[in-house]
């Protein structure tokens, strides 16, 4: 099989995986602009590698945590820093929805056999619990989360739930929102930013299977891949090796994909996309470590 990948065509996939890394750095880069703080391109991208480094080694929060201590390392705020992971999130959040319903509606009518209903219930709830948020500032949201809690907390007679960090995320949530809608330049280049960076992981994707000569309907890999990823990110662990290629895997191969070029397909995605800049990553912790701004003492 591995014979027959179209080598070309693989070179291409590797320059478009290292524009999503200058991508995710861009964005880091202009959200701390905007923040009022400056880094350097170049360190803005390697962090961004670091963080993937980062999240193969502790899931789920090994990215961000790598993330602030590198760049506090250089100088900038805890509040920045804040600033950059909330408006992030925020801003790839609402690339993922985006993608995510256009797929929906552009999908071929054959394959709304596949999808199970529990899928529309899990976006419903979804859509309410966004509209919550965003309702008097997120009062309401906050309301009932307390409410929930704090019924949790009574029934199980042991504090499961903390009722009280909600309202502080939500106000930084809807204070970053702010200072990012009223920077207008920089929520335009924040937004092409992120639309690029998801955009270019779409399209690593879809030639990873172009690779091994087969040619996917690209709504249908755009709502396997987003479908995947939910499915992942309920194990608590999305990044922990294996539970995203699974999860992939048993997507698509759902979807119709033929399995032997799904398995090697999403096995090149995940090598170039994850397990490729453990390399890089590695050689950037030395050469950070060499500069002083990574100290292990």
């Amino acid at each position: 099989m591995l014979k027959a990948a179209d080598k070309p065509l693989l070179l291409v996939l590797l320059v478009f995986q290292l524009l999503w890394y200058i991508s995710d750095g861009w964005l880091s880069k202009v959200l701390l602009n905007i923040a009022g703080y400056d880094v350097n391109f170049w360190e803005s991208i390697k962090i961004a590698v670091l963080g993937v480094v980062g999240s193969q080694f502790v899931p789920l929060a090994g990215g961000s945590m790598a993330t602030y201590y590198l760049f506090r390392r250089l100088d900038v705020p805890a509040p920045a820093i804040f600033f950059l992971m909330i408006t992030w999130s925020i801003l790839i959040g609402i690339n993922y929805v985006l993608f995510f319903l256009v797929s929906l509606i552009l999908l071929p009518a054959t394959i709304y056999k596949f999808i199970p209903p529990q899928i529309f219930i899990v976006l419903s709830l979804l859509l309410a619990a966004i509209i919550l948020l965003l309702i008097h500032n997120g009062r309401l949201f906050i309301i009932l989360w307390k409410s929930i809690g704090s019924l949790i907390n009574k029934l199980s007679k042991k504090t499961l739930v903390d009722i009280n960090w909600v309202e502080v995320f939500v106000g930084k949530l809807f204070a970053s929102a702010h200072l990012l809608i009223k920077n207008k330049l920089g929520l335009a280049k924040a937004a092409t930013g992120a639309f690029l960076f998801f955009a270019i992981n779409l399209t690593t994707l879809y030639l990873s299977f172009l690779v091994f000569g087969f040619k996917p309907h690209v709504f249908t890999l755009i709502f396997g891949f987003m479908t995947s990823m939910f499915l992942a990110l309920i194990t608590l662990a999305p990044e922990t090796p294996g539970v995203m290629e699974a999860s992939l895997t048993a997507v698509f191969v759902s979807l119709g994909f033929p399995t032997h070029i799904t398995v090697f397909s999403l096995l090149l995605f995940r090598t170039v996309s994850f397990w490729l800049p453990l390399a890089f990553g590695i050689w950037s912790f030395l050469k950070l470590r060499k500069e002083n701004i990574i100290k292990l003492d």
